[in-house]
This record gives C-alpha cells, structure tokens and sequence, in this order.
C-alpha cells in the first residue's frame, strides 16, 4: 500500500480532502492532508511561498513518511515542486493537479482514486 501526502491549493485547508483520504484509508492506503501556512481559519495570512513549502517539509519530517506520494493541485503544485527539491529521499512520486472548478475538482479525485487502484 501506499502513503499519500495530498497538499491543497490557495484559499483551502487540509480539510478539503477528506473525502480522499477516506476513501484511500478504506482501501488501505495511507493519507496525510497538512495545511499549509497562511490557510485555514484564524491563521495570520502573511506568508511567503518558501513559508508555505517549509510548512509541509516540516510535517513530512515530523510525522516520519517516507516513500511518499506527494500530491498538490493549483498553487499547491509549486509547493511539492519544492518539497522535492528539499527532501527528495521522503518522496516516490508526484503528481501535479490543476483544479478550476467543481467539475475539475471531481475529475481530479476520479483520477487519484483510479491511480489508487493500480498502486
């Protein structure tokens, strides 16, 4: 089975994901939906990318995953972009969303949990 790091994108939380993450734990898998700094609610918003990139270097680290797949969408893409640069033995693999809308939103979680299915 897998571990699934699943970064979201601008204006969202962790919490946008929990959906997946429920269905991923039900098939086993492992999965992890850190917030970024700067999102969520009562959070100070003034951060800075390399902020927001450190937030989930740190969790990664802290939690101990290894051999992860570190999933963002929108904004969150050029965060696990950087995320590999700076720890690239915790990762296996990336995968890059764009997420615009409702509809993409969907297509995107169809696509992940297809992907879960062959892994």
């Amino acid at each position: 089975m897998s571990t699934f790091v699943l970064v979201h994108g601008s204006w969202h939380d962790g919490s946008i994901w929990n959906a997946v993450i429920q269905h991923l734990e039900a098939k086993g898998h492992q999965a992890f939906a850190p917030t970024n700094a700067g999102h969520g609610k009562s959070v100070d918003k003034n951060v800075n990318h390399a902020q927001c990139t450190q937030s989930i270097v740190d969790y990664i680290v802290g939690k101990d995953l290894t051999d992860i797949v570190l999933l963002g969408y929108s904004f969150a893409g050029t965060i696990i972009a950087k995320v590999a640069e700076a720890i690239p033995d915790h990762i296996r693999r990336l995968i890059f969303t764009r997420l615009r809308s409702t509809m993409k939103f969907i297509w995107d979680w169809l696509l992940v949990t297809s992907f879960c299915n062959i892994i």
